[in-house]
This record gives structure tokens, C-alpha cells and sequence, in this order.
């Protein structure tokens, strides 16, 4: 079974634990704002834009429930944080991050079999 880039970085940080200072995790999500494409998404809402909300892929759902069942369409497949992390969900401003929706995915399967 091959694994995919997603879950070898998943591995590495567990494996190897990284701890980040409330700076330096704010200092990650600074960049990924900076390189997302979230405001350009048919999904994306002007709340949101008000609020920051932005890199969902990394803080999970939006926030003040701003962007919640509203699936317009989704642009984070071209996102270059999507790519270079090797993400494989999408919708992540209403279904959460990438570990949130492959645990979820998990669990439901884990349902159906008992």
C-alpha cells in the first residue's frame, strides 16, 4: 500500500513531535493566509473576508458560523498550500481540515462494518 505525501508529514510530526510556540504556529498560519486562495472560492462569504477566516485547511470550519452548509463550488485543489502539503479532501471552510475529515471518514467507515 503506498502512502501518500499527506500522511508521511502526518507521520513525521507524529513520530517526531514539533512543538510550536503560540508565535510560531501563528507565524505558519500567517504564511499559509498568505498563499491560500480561499477569498476566491464560490463558497468563500464576505463575513468571512471580515473575520480573516482564511487557510481553513489549517484552522478547520469557519468561524461564527459564517460559512456552514453553503457548498458553492471548491477551488482548494488548486490552492498551492493543497499541493505542496498533499491535502486530498477539499471543502475544508465547512467540513473541517484534512485530519478532521480523514478521521471522520475513519470512524464512519468503522460504523458501517459493525
Amino acid at each position: 500500500m503506498d502512502i501518500d505525501r499527506f500522511e508521511r508529514f502526518a507521520a513525521l510530526v507524529t513520530d517526531h513531535p514539533l512543538i510550536l510556540s503560540t508565535a510560531e504556529r501563528a507565524g505558519v498560519i500567517l504564511t499559509r493566509k498568505e498563499h491560500c486562495h480561499c477569498p476566491s472560492c464560490p463558497t468563500y462569504r464576505e463575513c468571512a473576508e471580515r473575520a480573516g477566516d482564511r487557510a481553513f485547511c489549517t484552522i478547520g470550519e469557519s468561524r461564527d458560523d459564517c460559512i456552514i452548509d453553503e457548498e458553492k463550488g471548491c477551488i482548494c485543489t488548486r490552492c498551492p498550500v493543497y499541493l505542496d502539503v498533499g491535502f486530498q479532501k477539499t471543502f475544508f471552510c465547512t467540513r473541517g481540515t484534512e485530519q478532521q475529515q480523514r478521521i471522520l471518514s475513519v470512524l464512519e467507515m468503522r460504523d458501517m462494518v459493525y
